[in-house]
């Protein structure tokens, strides 16, 4: 069970039921806080391709509780 969150880490991301995952790649990790940056979207802005999520989140994958799961890839 992974039990951390690090920068340069591999993430799929889905926002809601019945969506596709989405590949996402942690850019900062700070105050129980992480930057993610979607990786499907190379040629967009920062504003469109930058999202925020708690640490938390992430971890409990799709026993979050809300709208969005997240799924660990690689390091």
């Amino acid at each position: 069970m992974l039990t951390t969150v690090k920068p340069g880490q591999i993430w799929e991301r889905k926002s809601v039921a019945g969506a596709p995952w989405r590949g996402v790649q942690v850019v900062n990790v700070g105050a129980g806080e992480v930057e993610l940056r979607f990786l499907d979207l190379p040629s967009a802005p920062d504003l469109e391709l930058v999202i925020r999520t708690m640490v938390g989140r992430m971890l409990a994958g799709s026993n979050a509780g809300g709208p969005s799961e997240y799924r660990f890839v690689r390091e």
